[in-house]
């Protein structure tokens, strides 16, 4: 159980800061409607008693922070449905846009999608109560002290999914050992996605039989992304205005001063093959003119997804909406994967991986850096430094077809090898529920 001192110091520096910070906070949320509205929910306010003894057995619920959070925990929020079908399953997320993707993939899977509670005592009380919980699941991040403390002082069993922790992370963790140590022990399970993830737990002094290795739940995700038909393909490229023949690069998630580098690469690249068209998707959505107005400064044909007009051919559309880039990836010929030409520790390039296309990302793929690592090792990965070396690799990619077909297949091959990451947690679920939660 978390350490009372602890909760103690937390709550005490809680107090404190919102009482410093009590102006600003009441002029931002008087300011705005939609934050109004998200705070009095994570309040509790208009929260219903969610749980109902019959018909329900059972009463999970599951948390993820945002849009990233959200997407994995699809996989494992299906598979519980399968394993308990007569459970009560409550999501919450905490960010807006979070809990907007869990209303369109979420709830179909689900019996209630909620805004998460703030970390008070007696919001996070209220919320317990309201929904009764017989487990809280974690996907990834998003740890809050008195959360986790009320839930071990119900016994509420508590599981971390999908956990995983950054060189930068484990720095932090273990500056603030004091705080991070029995946050991390309270939770009765931790499931981390690589071996190297679980050794920084450890290094912390968590004890090692709550920490397991059970994969990427992203991995069981893309179990559903198999490539559409070339007919489908084909009109999915009308739909995005791609020109039926002409070669296509992804560039994901792409972070400031990245798209620089890019864009000179593809400048290059048009000289060589003067049909290619490029896709770029800002991890920011917000900054999606800014990229815009960068790319005019190349005298590109530039088009946006929100405003796309189909017959005006372009030559760089800039993705600015949200959930569309994972399934955009099968569009594409190659895809770099973004925040690794700049030190922003990368992004998940499994989403690409699946459909059978070349990788490509840079040095800093620190939060990915063992799935960075087995891409390049099977041949399916392209791992560069920087401008000149993914101009070289890109035109490889885009000259050689049997090259590029072989790149594909083998960051396929990786992924089908390494899924089963949903049943592995259901089988750890399983043995860890209360006796009334088993078939």
């Amino acid at each position: 159980m978390l350490q009372y001192c602890t909760i103690l110091l937390y709550n005490l520096i809680v107090i404190l800061g919102g009482l410093l910070l009590l102006p600003l906070l009441l002029v931002g949320v008087l300011s705005k409607q939609k934050y109004r509205t998200r705070i009095a929910k994570r309040l509790g306010w208009g929260l219903p008693i969610i749980h109902q003894h019959p018909p329900y057995k059972q009463t999970i619920w599951i948390h993820a922070l945002s849009v990233g959070e959200t997407t994995s925990a699809l996989p494992l929020v299906k598979g519980l449905r399968a394993e308990y079908p007569d459970a009560l399953i409550v999501f919450s997320t905490t960010t807006r846009s979070g809990q907007t993707l869990a209303d369109t993939i979420i709830k179909p899977h689900v019996d209630a999608v909620i805004a998460a509670p703030l970390d008070f005592l007696l919001t996070i009380n209220l919320f317990i109560r309201s929904i009764q919980p017989d487990i809280f699941i974690l996907t990834e991040t998003d740890f809050w002290p008195n959360w986790l403390f009320l839930l071990n002082r119900q016994s509420i069993p508590t599981v971390l999914v999908n956990g995983r922790i950054s060189q930068e992370s484990f720095i932090r963790y273990r500056r603030f050992a004091w705080f991070f140590k029995p946050l991390f022990s309270g939770f009765t399970v931790l499931s981390m996605q690589t071996a190297n993830d679980c050794q920084n737990l450890k290094r912390l002094g968590i004890t090692s039989t709550k920490i397991h290795t059970l994969g990427n739940l992203k991995l069981d995700t893309l179990l559903l992304k198999e490539s559409l038909p070339d007919t489908d393909i084909s009109q999915l490229k009308q739909h995005y205005g791609l020109l039926p023949d002409a070669p296509v690069l992804i560039c994901g998630s792409t972070h400031d001063g990245e798209e620089t580098i890019l864009f000179n690469v593809f400048a290059r690249l048009k000289n060589t093959f003067p049909e290619l068209q490029l896709i770029v998707a800002p991890r920011d959505i917000g900054r999606s003119s800014k990229v815009l107005d960068l790319a005019h400064t190349y005298n590109f044909r530039c088009a946006q997804k929100t405003s796309l007009a189909l017959d005006a051919p372009y030559d760089l559309l800039i993705l600015d909406t949200l959930g569309e880039l994972a399934a955009a990836y099968q569009l594409a010929d190659a895809a770099f994967i973004g925040g690794s030409l700049v030190a922003q520790g990368g992004h998940n390039p499994l989403e690409a991986a699946v459909f059978a296309i070349p990788v490509f990302f840079g040095n800093h793929m620190e939060d990915f850096s063992e799935i960075a690592a087995e891409l390049v090792h099977c041949g399916g990965g392209i791992q560069v430094p920087g401008e000149k070396e993914l101009l070289e690799s890109l035109t490889h990619v885009f000259a050689d077809a049997l090259y590029r077909e072989e790149k594909g297949k083998r960051a396929r091959q990786w992924v089908r090898a390494n899924q089963g990451v949903v049943r592995r947690h259901l089988d750890l679920l399983l043995d860890l529920l209360p006796p009334k939660l088993g078939k």
